[in-house]
């Protein structure tokens, strides 16, 4: 009897240095990529010059994209995020430096300013980003964007326009 409570004692010891070898061994997980958005629009229409000044302010975001997560779509009403890939920053922080480059290339103002800036300026530019998805649900997977601008004026805060911006570009495969 003795043996057989010892045999069970040693038999209880190796299956949990088993179980615990799984849980303690260094795991292999591959690292994930970080990608950026970078690119300023090659074909900028050029105005001519305005004396005014503009200030930018940073891009707010709706909820779900307020994320360095990149979100995709694989059924209606349901989006996920990559686990192992997402963006360098912030899309918010990744698209001012490109709306105040935009905006200095078609030179129709003086002075594109990003905030924070304690001058005066003429003209206010905000913006929401109200998509940024990836979307799987067609045969052709989809890159979704969608941004409210709204321009004011800088002195009165008067709303001069309001315009919302919506792309859809086709991507090369089914990945970030």
């Amino acid at each position: 009897m003795r043996k057989y409570i010892g045999l069970k004692k040693y038999l209880f010891i190796a299956a949990l240095f088993f179980l615990l070898s799984g849980c303690l061994s260094p795991a292999t997980v591959g690292n994930g990529s970080a990608y950026l958005i970078k690119t300023v629009p090659y074909n900028v229409s050029v105005s001519r010059k305005h004396a005014g000044t503009i200030l930018v302010m940073p891009p707010n975001t709706a909820y779900i994209y307020n994320t360095r997560d990149m979100a995709y779509t694989e059924c209606p009403y349901k989006i996920s995020y990559y686990a192992k890939n997402s963006w360098a920053e912030a899309p918010s922080e990744m698209l001012l430096p490109l709306m105040v480059k935009t905006l200095q290339k078609t030179h129709r103002y003086k002075v594109v300013m990003s905030a924070p800036y304690p001058g005066p300026y003429d003209y206010l530019l905000t913006t929401e980003i109200t998509e940024l998805l990836q979307d799987f649900t067609g045969c052709i997977p989809v890159l979704k964007f969608g941004l409210r601008a709204q321009l004011s004026d800088g002195v009165s805060g008067r709303i001069i326009a309001v315009k919302e911006f919506s792309r859809t570009v086709p991507m090369r495969k089914k990945d970030p």
